[in-house]
């Protein structure tokens, strides 16, 4: 039997018989050969897809994520400096956002100083966050983040429309802006842990204090405000709507509305982002969430 297959192989293998092959010629060969079948499998390769759509294949993800832990880019530190980039961004436009609330309701001046004062309110909803932050990561966050201010404020100093360019004076702002910043911070946190009774008497000084510069409508920083403060004016409209006898005391009775409204805020914000948790904040550049309200959790300021 062995010596008939022989001459069929070379029959089939040999030019002169080509024509007469046929596959089932070759199923019978392989039903009485001694050689095992091989089968082949093709390995599928399981790609990445990043941000923009396009595909990576696994050595080349880790060759990056290699080479990017070796610079210190997936660090803690590496990792605070993209978020807290971001988020300053926001603190930063929202003066901006609420002008209208700013300027024309509470009489604060169109000026650099209110940008700044209003920016360090959002950041330091922020801040009080961070502090909370396990092993450590809050101080990290927090340092970065004003790291991110002050570089934001100093390139505004520098650009239109101030266009200060004497280091020495842009030494001197810079300090006072400092100084503020510090002070702020002081302000609002003794009242965070005095005002015990509910009654935010501390906090509404802080308020007071830093965005109005304990200085009703008369502005900020040499800056003078829409409104005038003094109670007894001489109103334009004899008997007006609050006046007495000629006197207008109309704006006046207002700002207690817009300091309550203030007070408010702050509270409403201080509980959002006390249900944020530290898993958020650190995912929070991260795409693979897949989710917008995580983010929006952070950067959705309530309006007053």
């Amino acid at each position: 039997m062995t010596h008939q297959l022989n001459k069929l192989r070379l029959r089939l293998h040999s030019s002169n018989f080509t024509s007469f092959y046929h596959p089932s010629h070759q199923l019978v060969l392989n039903r009485f050969s001694t050689k095992p079948t091989t089968t082949t499998t093709t390995k599928t390769t399981a790609y990445h897809i990043g941000k923009s759509g396009q595909l990576y294949s696994p050595w080349f993800v880790k060759l990056v994520t290699t080479l990017g832990n070796r610079l210190g880019y997936n660090l803690p530190t590496s990792h605070a400096i993209t978020i807290t980039s971001d988020l300053y961004d926001h603190c930063s436009n929202q003066f901006q956002l609420e002008k209208s609330f700013w300027i024309n309701e509470c009489g604060l001046p169109d000026s650099f100083q209110t940008w700044f004062q209003i920016t360090q309110l959002h950041m330091w909803i922020l801040i009080v966050r961070f502090r909370s932050m396990k092993n450590n990561l809050g101080r990290t966050y927090i340092q970065e983040f004003v790291n991110h201010g002050f570089l934001d404020t100093e390139h505004r100093i520098r650009s239109t429309p101030y266009k200060v360019t004497k280091n020495s004076l842009i030494k001197s702002y810079m300090k006072t802006m400092l100084d503020q910043h510090y002070g702020f911070l002081v302000g609002f946190d003794w009242a965070l842990a005095t005002d015990q009774d509910g009654s935010d008497s501390v906090l509404v000084e802080a308020v007071w204090r830093n965005l109005f510069g304990a200085r009703w409508g008369k502005g900020m920083g040499g800056v003078k405000g829409k409104f005038n403060s003094n109670p007894l004016k001489e109103s334009e409209e004899v008997g007006n709507r609050d006046g007495i006898d000629g006197l207008d005391f109309l704006d006046d009775v207002l700002f207690l509305d817009r300091l309550e409204r203030i007070l408010v805020w702050i509270r409403i914000e201080l509980i959002r982002v006390s249900r944020i948790s530290d898993d958020e904040i650190i995912n929070y550049s991260n795409n693979k969430l897949g989710d917008l309200r995580v983010r929006n959790k952070l950067i959705e300021f309530g309006k007053f």
